[in-house]
Formats: structure tokens, sequence, C-alpha cells
């Protein structure tokens, strides 16, 4: 119908910025993973690491060798320790405090940040407004903030999410989502966090009969690069800058489909019966 074709435009020119601002995020990831790699070749060789990943044996120093005598273990604490030495720090030592207190009653109001509402682009996805049956216990008592990261404990495809903002409802993010506070530049610490040298940490720290989950507090033995100021506040800069876009695209898509449906339903409303039940 004529009376779309302008919509049919508008659509064209918005998949193109939507495209557009992907290429940007995934620029500055690849951006991100180069930098981090290089620091490891550097420094204590990635390559080695990677191959250990399939390894099933190996010998280790008595003192990686922890009480539950697990290979897996003495592997992570042996290339962290690596790490240490070439300058990278432990999360524990970065973050401000976290709050382990949880929910005793959920607000009938808020909304629940289930492992499936987290996207893949560091965003925090479409909250559906629907119940749940999660126990209240099971959710951090901090509601959802600006300039907070959420990483996932699913070891087995992990994320990481930033908030650019404070949402405007009150969310509260399930216990398999780790709320993480930096001092500064948690748009940087959010990329570094998603990247193929902290998912093999977690991939080894991994427990349950699964090998699934990561226990929450483990989170804090994380070993992370220093990398320079001026290259984190340009990546921090940066994902803002694509979350803001990404916001501007969402509104821009919403109220294009409400137009479309609206030309739809003024087109046709004549012509389709409504359905009766018999």
């Amino acid at each position: 119908p004529s009376e779309f074709r302008e919509l049919a435009r508008r659509f064209i020119k918005w998949n193109q910025d939507h495209t557009e601002n992907e290429a940007f995020l995934a620029l500055l990831r690849q951006d991100v993973k180069k930098t981090i790699e290089q620091d490891l070749e550097i420094t204590t060789g990635i390559d080695n690491f990677l191959q250990q990943e399939s390894a099933q044996y190996g010998f280790f120093s008595p003192d990686v060798i922890g009480s539950r005598l697990l290979f897996n273990d003495a592997n992570l604490l042996t290339f962290q320790r690596k790490l240490l030495q070439a300058g990278w720090l432990p999360v524990k030592r970065l973050v401000e405090k976290i709050p382990w207190q949880r929910l005793k009653s959920f607000p009938d109001q808020a909304l629940a940040l289930r492992l499936k509402d987290g996207g893949t682009d560091l965003k925090v996805g479409i909250i559906a407004k629907e119940p749940h049956k999660i126990p209240p216990n099971r959710f951090w008592d901090s509601p959802l903030r600006k300039e907070q990261i959420l990483l996932s404990t699913l070891g087995t495809s992990m994320k990481a999410l930033y908030l650019e903002k404070t949402p405007l409802l009150t969310v509260y993010p399930v216990d398999h989502w780790i709320p993480l506070e930096f001092p500064e530049y948690n748009g940087a610490w959010a990329l570094i966090l998603e990247s193929e040298v902290v998912r093999h940490q977690l991939k080894k720290m991994v427990t349950g009969l699964v090998q699934q989950f990561v226990p929450g507090q483990r989170v804090l033995e994380l070993v992370l690069p220093k990398i320079q100021e001026d290259i984190m506040l340009r990546w921090h800069e940066r994902l803002k800058k694509h979350h803001f876009r990404e916001n501007e695209l969402e509104g821009q898509k919403e109220r294009l489909m409400q137009e479309m449906k609206d030309q739809y339903w003024k087109k046709h409303s004549q012509t389709i019966k409504p359905q009766t039940s018999i």
C-alpha cells in the first residue's frame, strides 16, 4: 500500500543505523581483545594456557593444590599467579563492596532480572512484566542502578552487562548475576570481564554435577589486566556511546512498529471481519 512506502523507507534507514551501531560495538570488542591478547602474549603466553584448556592432567607446585585436589583449581591458580606476577590485579582489590544481602520479600511493582534477560551486546534486554515463581531469597536486595556491572555465573555461557543509566522501573537481579562496581571506567571493565581470558578463568571455577555455575564468591578471585588509563577511558566512553545510541534506536523501532500497526488497521479495518466465538 502507498501508505507504507514512507514507513518502509524509515525502517530501512533504522536497520542501517542499527547495523552501524552493531559494527561499532564489534570494533570496540576487537580493540579490547587485541589489547588483552598482546599483553598476555608478552607476559605469560596465552597459547600455553589455551592448550591446557583441554588437558586432563599436569604437574603442579604443591602450594597450588588445594584441599579439593582438583585439576582445574591447580591449573587456574598456576595461571593466575603468572598474571599477578605480570601486574594483573584480582577483582577483590578493584571493586567496591558487593552487597551479598538477599531480599526477604519481592516488591509487588518490581521486575526480576533473570539470566535470559541479559543481552549479547552488554545491555540489559527487555524485561518481561510477568509473574515469576523464583523465591525472594534468590534475589540480591539492591536494585539495578547506573554504572553497575552484572556478571553472570553461568560459566559455560558467561555474559557481562553494563548499565549506563538507572532503569526507570525497580529491577532486582537474581543471584546468578553478580553486581560489580569499580571506582571508575565501569564500561571498560565490563568489556574486559567478557573477554576470553576471563571466560577461561570462569570455566575452571564451575562446580556441581553438571559443571555449569560458578559460586558467586569466587568471582572475586578473577584476575584482570591493568590497562592504561587513557585506553580505559576510551573504551568506557565508546561503550556508553553505543548504549545510548542503542536506546535511541530501540525507541525509534517501537514508535515505527506502532505506526505500521496503526496504518495496517486503518487500511483493513473495513475489510477484516472480527472473529466470533462459536
